[in-house]
């Protein structure tokens, strides 16, 4: 996310709010926002109702934000994330210029075989200098 001014007045913060969606599933869906040492959070406790998490804001003036979506435990989850930049703090104010970039479509990333996993390491391990060893019974 990027925060800047688009005539309306220079950025503030960066409020965000969350709902999830149906259909109902088990996890619970959260967002994270950081700039730079600043963070906040937001959690839409009930799955599949009308109602969004509690709006939070971050007071991060213009500039880059990153926003981060997860859930509580597996399982296809859909939600509605509305963001939008400010011009006073604690989300109060205009709304100003607000880009999104970066989305993901939601494609799960696929978990690796512990073979797999095993040899990244040792792959790793190797490129930083470190060497496998076996002692002898």
């Amino acid at each position: 996310m990027t925060c800047s001014d688009d005539g309306s007045g220079a950025p503030a913060s960066l409020a965000v709010q969350l709902r999830q969606q149906s259909p109902v599933a088990a996890p619970i869906v959260s967002v994270q926002v950081l700039k730079g040492g600043l963070a906040t959070n937001t959690t839409d406790p009930v799955n599949g109702d009308a109602n969004a998490s509690p709006l939070v804001a971050l007071n991060g003036s213009s500039g880059s934000y990153n926003v981060f979506v997860d859930k509580s435990d597996a399982g296809t989850e859909s939600y509605e994330l509305m963001v939008q930049c400010k011009t006073g703090s604690n989300g109060s104010g205009a709304d100003t210029g607000t880009a999104i970039s970066g989305t993901s479509t939601g494609t799960p990333i696929p978990a690796l075989p512990p073979s797999v996993v095993a040899g990244l390491v040792a792959s790793l391990l190797a490129l930083a200098g470190f060497s496998a060893w076996r002692r002898s019974p």
